[in-house]
């Protein structure tokens, strides 16, 4: 059985990534990134301190660039998540960038490369 507090910790999560998702894409659209996704968001078990995990497939695209820029709007972002969640105090926010989606493209394109090299042996 799930303690209550882990369960919050979850709700929470789930709401911070919820709430953040628009702000984010609306970001990306300013940047010509196309769609950024929220990968995973981890919580203090305080829920003073939010990592937001973010991932795009644009390859044209500087990591560190994103994650200024993202850091720059920081304090737009907190407000609007004071706005909608429901706790005390709002999470104070830090992105990272996840690279999981562009290496599982990668290795789909390099598999699908094999896959065909295979078939023409």
């Amino acid at each position: 059985m799930k303690s209550p507090e882990f369960s919050r910790i979850e709700r929470v999560q789930a709401t911070v990534k919820r709430v953040l998702a628009n702000p984010l894409n609306e970001i990306a659209r300013e940047l010509d990134l196309g769609i950024l996704t929220i990968t995973n968001v981890n919580l203090s078990p305080d829920l003073r301190r939010a990592e937001i995990f973010v991932s795009t497939l644009n390859d044209n695209f500087d990591d560190s660039t994103l994650i200024d820029h993202l850091s720059r709007r920081t304090g737009e972002l907190q407000h609007e998540m004071a706005n909608q969640l429901r706790t005390k105090r709002t999470p104070v926010l830090k992105f990272r960038l996840d690279h999981g989606m562009a290496r599982s493209a990668r290795i789909n394109e390099l598999l699908g490369d094999s896959n065909k090299d295979a078939g023409e042996a």
